[in-house]
């Protein structure tokens, strides 16, 4: 993953809606990270409180309230980190008005923004101005994985599974699993206000989990084959949730537009900064990457039908998300 300074002498004015939200969280903490002074970030929240909220950025206590549509017109770029009547309002007067990166990419199929991956499609940023779409954090991991095959060799077909660590839904989902974790060896009934159900020592499908439905599955094949190029529907998506605190698990089948060997493979997932082992001897858990960043490929195996399974572990995804949408700010105003 990039990892670089901000410019000591940006200027850009910068706004983060949705700042207490989980992706809004891990996009204040990148910006924190990167050097963005905090005297140039504002923090709101789109979601009308009562109360402001009492929140901090780069270890400085920050009150974060609704903003007016005005005072967010007047900021250099805004992350949209979260929906909402205020986001809707953003998005309308992005075209003309601002630069707008939606960050949540709830809506980005429907107000036709620019899906960007820096290290993927780069070309498509063109200058400031309008709406702009980060990938969902499965769609980047995916794209980062598949992107450098289908430039090398081609990709005809690609079915993927993926294991989400609760990490997916934030401080709430990894303090649940948790609790549940502690509760069933005490022998008591489990807590399940995010999961719904019991997730220690279970296995959740994509329909149960907390962020809705089996439309994320397509949604992240739709936007995998969108940054890649494609022009025809050749990958399938299945996801589920592990009892697993970090680091995302997957099995892939690939078939390939003409004949190449596994040892060709290989040579291409290790020229792309992915590991590949010649067997399966040493395959990786997402525990041994949950502290680490980037993509592992630990098993390359032919499946005995002209493709080949690919098995991989993945840490740093929510990290890696941010810092692409940092990225393409700093692509898009002086950051």
């Amino acid at each position: 993953m990039s990892r670089r300074s901000a410019s000591p002498k940006g200027t850009a004015r910068v706004a983060v809606v949705g700042s207490t939200t989980v992706p809004g969280t891990r996009l204040r903490q990148m910006l924190a990270e990167l050097g963005v002074p905090g005297s140039r970030v504002e923090l709101y929240s789109a979601t009308d409180a009562s109360e402001p909220i009492l929140s901090e950025y780069d270890g400085e206590a920050r009150l974060i309230q609704t903003p007016d549509l005005d005072e967010l017109l007047a900021r250099d770029v805004v992350f949209l980190c979260e929906t909402g009547k205020l986001v809707a309002q953003v998005i309308d007067r992005a075209a003309s008005a601002i630069t707008a990166i939606d960050v949540a990419n709830v809506r980005a199929a429907a107000t036709g923004a620019t899906l960007v991956h820096m290290d993927v499609n780069p070309q498509a940023v063109v200058g400031p101005g309008g709406l702009f779409a980060i990938p969902h954090d499965l769609s980047t991991l995916l794209a980062d994985l598949l992107y450098p095959l289908e430039r090398e060799l081609g990709l005809a077909e690609v079915v993927a599974t993926i294991l989400r660590p609760v990490s997916d839904f934030g401080e709430a989902g990894i303090e649940e699993l948790r609790d549940q974790t502690v509760r069933l060896l005490n022998f008591t009934d489990p807590q399940t206000e995010v999961f719904g159900r019991q997730l220690a020592f279970n296995v959740l499908p994509q329909s149960a989990s907390p962020d809705g439905s089996e439309s994320i599955e397509s949604r992240v094949a739709t936007e995998v084959g969108s940054l890649i190029g494609w022009d025809d529907r050749r990958m399938t998506v299945g996801l589920a949730v592990a009892p697993v605190f970090f680091g995302h698990c997957l099995s892939l089948c690939l078939r390939f537009g003409r004949e190449i060997t596994s040892d060709r493979l290989r040579e291409v997932l290790m020229n792309a900064g992915l590991s590949a082992s010649n067997d399966g001897a040493d395959r990786l858990t997402p525990m041994d990457v949950s502290s680490e960043d980037g993509i592992h490929v630990s098993g390359v195996s032919d499946d005995g039908r002209g493709g080949f399974r690919i098995w991989a572990v993945a840490g740093g995804v929510h990290r890696r998300t941010a810092d692409l949408a940092v990225r393409l700010a700093a692509a898009l105003c002086d950051l």
